[in-house]
Parts: C-alpha cells; sequence; structure tokens
C-alpha cells in the first residue's frame, strides 16, 4: 500500500506560514465502515466571506465531516458524496439564518481519496487539481457548478474522477489556484525534488497561494509531511487507526 507525501504551501502577502487552514488528512480509524478501511483522505477547502472568527473554525467545521466519511457504508464515491452534501447543507443553514445580515458564506472544495493505487477526486467551485505523471499531466475541474461552491445551491452537483496511480506520481490541489497554472506548468514534475517542484509552483504567483502537493511513495498507508526548501520535515505520521494530527481535531458540533 503507497504512501502519500504531503507537502503545504501557504503565502499570505508575501509571507510563508506555517499551516494552511482548512487542510484535513485522515487515514482509517480501527473502526470503520465497510468498505472505508483501505481509503486515506485529503481534503482542503477555502471559505469566501468569512471574518477572521468564521475563517479560524474552518478546521474544525472540515474534521466534522472528514469523521464521518469513515462511517458511511458503500462506495468511495457513495460515501464522497454524503460528505458533500452534509457540508453543502451546513453553509445553506448558517446563510439561511443570516440572511438578514447580509454576510453569505461560500466554499471551495477538494477532496481526495487514496485507496490503494486508485484514486478518487472531486473538485466543487473554483477547485482545480493536477495529476502529474511521467507521460502527462490531467487537470480536474468543476464543470458541473459554473464555478459556484458549497453553500449556494441545494441542488449541488459532484463530479467524481479515478484514475490508477503510480510511485512518484503527484497530486497538485489549490481551492483558488493562479490563472497561470496550467497542465503544462506542471510537465514532468514527477522527476523533479520537491524543493524544485515548490519553486516552481510560487514562480511568478503573486503575493498569496494556498496549495497542497502529494506524491505517491512507497509505504505502509501513511500520510506524512515532507520536507520543502527550508522547512525541516514533520515527525508526524497517520496511520490506521491512528489519530488526525494537530490540524485536525476533532469537534463536537457544528461551529455554524
Amino acid at each position: 500500500m503507497p504512501d502519500l507525501q504531503l507537502i503545504t504551501i501557504h503565502l499570505e502577502n508575501g509571507v510563508e506560514k506555517d499551516s494552511l487552514p482548512g487542510l484535513a488528512t485522515l487515514t482509517p480509524p480501527k473502526r470503520t465502515a465497510r468498505g472505508r478501511e483501505n481509503d486515506m483522505l485529503v481534503a482542503l477547502t477555502c471559505l469566501n466571506g468569512a471574518d477572521d472568527a468564521y475563517a479560524q473554525k474552518v478546521n474544525v467545521w472540515l474534521q466534522k465531516s472528514v469523521d464521518r466519511y469513515y462511517h458511511i457504508a458503500g462506495t468511495v464515491t457513495f460515501a464522497l458524496k454524503n460528505m458533500v452534501e452534509a457540508l453543502n447543507n451546513d453553509l445553506m443553514d448558517r446563510n439561511l439564518k443570516q440572511a438578514k445580515n447580509g454576510m453569505r458564506l461560500t466554499a471551495d472544495l477538494t477532496l481526495i481519496v487514496l485507496r490503494r493505487e486508485s484514486l478518487f477526486l472531486c473538485n466543487i467551485g473554483k477547485a482545480r487539481s493536477w495529476i502529474c505523471s511521467d507521460n502527462e499531466t490531467v487537470e480536474y475541474s468543476d464543470s458541473e457548478n459554473q464555478g459556484r461552491g458549497l453553500g449556494i445551491n441545494q441542488m449541488l452537483n459532484c463530479r467524481f474522477s479515478t484514475r490508477e496511480v503510480k510511485e512518484n506520481d503527484l497530486i497538485i490541489v489549490s481551492c483558488q489556484p493562479p490563472e497561470i497554472w496550467k497542465p503544462e506548468t506542471f510537465s514532468g514534475c514527477s522527476a523533479l525534488s520537491n524543493d524544485a517542484i515548490g519553486r516552481r509552483l510560487v514562480n511568478q504567483i503573486g503575493p498569496d497561494l494556498k496549495a497542497v502537493l502529494l506524491r505517491i511513495v512507497p509505504g505502509k498507508g501513511m500520510i506524512a509531511q515532507a520536507p520543502l526548501n527550508h522547512r525541516p520535515a514533520s515527525t508526524d505520521k497517520q496511520e490506521a487507526g491512528e489519530t488526525p494530527d494537530k490540524q485536525s481535531e476533532r469537534p463536537a458540533a457544528s461551529p455554524f
């Protein structure tokens, strides 16, 4: 079973941040619904229209639904769709209650599940993803919702993409990616070091960026933070049955 190397990139006004709000990663807990026992899950979201108070709650909100995934039996796409609907309903309910204040929250979202060598991917809103292999780079985006994210329409369409991946394949994810990022931007990236890929990602993008880079490596079904440039490697690894990392503590209730 492969591992996932995870690299986060968070630039704000040109300053690099240590953490990336809106990111949740999980490996299967000890007890899962049938069919979830081999699934590694990565979720990245970005709230639109949120003030600082709401922005700080995004990880709590996201983690609630990420945990939910492992307790839903059935196919990967069925469980992911259930998760998307729960997130969308949370925002719809919140926006209805706050309608008189004129403050509407929406969210862009990417969900990734790796089950052995099979990758499942869903983008909602402005989120885009790229999968880079030896001979091609394929871009994935939301073509079903006209760029509208969560919290706008109860009838949200989810389009899932699947493909087989292998060692050294890369997945690049951003909920609000730079316009200059195209498939050719990442051509040949699977043969580059993590540092070289990081430099390419931030080249000519401006002062702000939130993105995640995932690399498929041999392993035992873990997700581990990988070093980038001057950053030290994280010592945290998530194995089957372990709790999520500190960015993704389990909440008691929705913050909305």
